[in-house]
């Protein structure tokens, strides 16, 4: 069992945790526009920021917490790109010092809108309300046209992976099914976010229900996700070169976003 990251930085950088950065990139590359201005919304320590400002794009990072943002900083100075970046400290639901039709494309990652960003005693957004006025602020900023990516956590993962390592939790999980809404206590805290997690369905349906054209729903992890822990001890960087690929030509086949524990949705504002 691979029990969950302290940061968002780990997670995305680690063996084989870092499957889900490939595969996120090469949807990145196919949908973004060859320059302008993106949003990373939520974007933490700034590993996405950080790259796009290094291919050229002016970058705006936005995350309620302070001490990721102090972090991003820190970094975006060692990598020579701070020209490129601006930071703001604020809520994916309150983009109140940011302009309409803005942005060139919006990022949205590492589950967001699962309910990740409780800092400083913001709320959670766990709440129905809270995922879609988010949605419709990140719609609201970008321009008309451009391309808006949704990391999202995927809920047929965790049913499978509680059911096989938490026996003695299974009676949690008829609640969590009817919900969605994850609470993690005792043991299954080290392994599990607190948030809601989401079916392909259910995502499609509350971004179409805010005016966004779904244009793909992909899986981050696809065939690797149920067996990411027995790939911890690979070393052999060919191996691990062939299930990256692997990953990423299977993650817009059927059914891979339902079994990666994070998808992604990507979508048009029109």
């Amino acid at each position: 069992m691979i029990k969950m990251p302290q940061r968002e930085k780990t997670r995305t950088e680690m063996w084989p945790q870092s499957l889900e950065w490939h595969v996120t990139w090469h949807w990145l590359e196919k949908y973004l526009p060859e320059d302008g201005v993106i949003l990373d919304a939520g974007g933490g320590p700034g590993r996405y920021t950080i790259e796009l400002a290094k291919r050229g794009y002016d970058v705006v990072l936005l995350d309620i917490d302070k001490k990721q943002l102090r972090r991003a900083r820190e970094k975006i100075q060692e990598r020579g790109v701070e020209e490129k970046v601006k930071i703001i400290h604020g809520s994916v639901t309150k983009l109140k010092d940011l302009e309409s039709d803005t942005f060139d494309a919006v990022l949205c990652l590492g589950g967001v809108l699962t309910g990740l960003t409780s800092i400083d005693g913001e709320k959670r957004l766990t709440e129905k309300r809270e995922r879609m006025k988010a949605i419709q602020q990140l719609k609201r900023v970008c321009q008309v046209e451009a391309p808006i990516f949704l990391g999202l956590c995927g809920l047929a993962l965790v049913l499978s992976t509680w059911i096989g390592f938490f026996p003695d939790h299974i009676k949690d999980l008829p609640a969590f099914l009817d919900t969605h809404l994850l609470q993690p206590k005792g043991e299954t805290e080290k392994y599990f976010f607190h948030g809601h997690y989401f079916t392909p369905k259910e995502a499609k349906d509350l971004v179409g229900k805010q005016g966004l054209h779904v244009e793909n729903v992909v899986g981050l992890q696809g065939p690797a996700a149920p067996v990411l822990p027995l790939l911890e001890d690979i070393e052999d960087k060919e191996k691990k070169d062939i299930i990256r690929e692997i990953c990423v030509k299977t993650s817009d086949m059927p059914g891979m976003a339902s079994i990666s524990a994070h998808f992604l949705v990507i979508c048009f504002k029109r």
